[in-house]
């Protein structure tokens, strides 16, 4: 496989630009072992069609999550669609939002 092809291939799915920044958001969902979690942390990309997040908590993909923006209190309903390696004990985790925004 070429992984230069595989790359163009990406971009030409992607809905919306993808911009890299950290914005403080609250994570809200049930972990993989079925139990409620709260969690803190930044993302670290963002697009109108959802987001790149690190977390410590262990959720499956699929899972419905919702996220807060911290300063602007506004929530968004999510879907995992992308469980990415460990890093620092946290998982890269691609959200998609229920609706662009």
């Amino acid at each position: 496989m070429n992984p230069a092809a595989n790359t163009a291939t990406n971009q030409a799915r992607r809905r919306s630009q993808r911009v890299l920044m950290q914005v403080r958001v609250r994570i809200r969902g049930t972990d993989a072992q079925g139990k409620p979690f709260e969690e803190e942390t930044d993302t670290l990309a963002i697009n109108a069609h959802g987001a790149l997040i690190a977390l410590k908590s262990r959720i499956t993909s699929g899972s419905k999550l919702k996220m807060q923006h911290k300063m602007t209190e506004e929530e968004q309903d999510c879907n995992v669609v992308f469980l990415g390696p460990v890093r620092d004990e946290k998982a890269e985790i691609g959200l998609e939002f229920s609706a662009p925004r």
